[in-house]
């Protein structure tokens, strides 16, 4: 008896399925009606930021462009420094949860708004 069958080496090996590379993206079962919806607002929120660059491109002197990006970025970065992008995580952590737990995920959330906010009114 040969060597490679008595160690059962000539056995077929399964080889993975091909997936095309939107059933890698989407998975087996294909876009969903909520995937596209999601990608309609991402594309929405983008095209908009497209066309006020645009506009001011067009309109605004270059100095006030300047201005309005450096402007934009510091806001931008306040909140991520402040943690108001906080909602996002509390967003996600709440929607496997239940409704008391929450609640006060958000109540914990409206209470860090407050204390980042409660300086800028003194």
């Amino acid at each position: 008896m040969d060597q490679s069958k008595e160690n059962g080496l000539d056995q077929e090996v399964a080889q993975p399925a091909a997936f095309s590379p939107l059933e890698f993206m989407f998975g087996a079962d294909g876009i969903k009606k909520a995937q596209i919806k999601n990608m309609c607002l991402r594309m929405m929120s983008l095209t908009g930021k497209l066309l006020l660059t645009l506009y001011m491109g067009r309109f605004f002197a270059l100095s006030d462009v300047g201005v309005y990006g450096i402007v934009f970025s510091v806001v931008m970065l306040s909140g991520a420094l402040l943690g108001q992008n906080f909602g996002y995580v509390v967003a996600r952590d709440i929607v496997g949860v239940s409704p008391q737990t929450a609640l006060h995920k958000m109540r914990d959330q409206a209470l860090l708004y407050c204390a980042n906010y409660l300086p800028y009114l003194v």
